[in-house]
């Protein structure tokens, strides 16, 4: 593995702590709906930079699996950009 794949593979799981407390601060209302909706677009380039990190960082079967990975994911938003969630 590349230096810059497991620092893409560190952001991602920094990112996804972040989501969980933001989640729980959301739920004790210590959050606005315009705010969270801020962090979801910042939420969303910032995985969109560290998928690129990733996929540019790996190699052979690895990279097949991230852009894969990379490809269900916006499959899935916009499913639910066309869906209106």
């Amino acid at each position: 593995m590349t230096m810059l794949y497991k620092t893409g593979v560190i952001l991602i799981s920094s990112m996804f702590a972040f989501l969980l407390y933001t989640y729980y601060l959301s739920s004790k209302g210590a959050i606005s709906a315009a705010t969270l909706r801020y962090i979801g677009y910042a939420g969303v380039i910032l995985m969109f930079v560290f998928m690129a990190m990733l996929i540019l960082g790996s190699k052979g079967e690895n990279r097949r699996i991230t852009v894969s990975i990379l490809v269900t994911i916006v499959v899935f938003k916009l499913i639910r950009i066309a869906m209106g969630w």
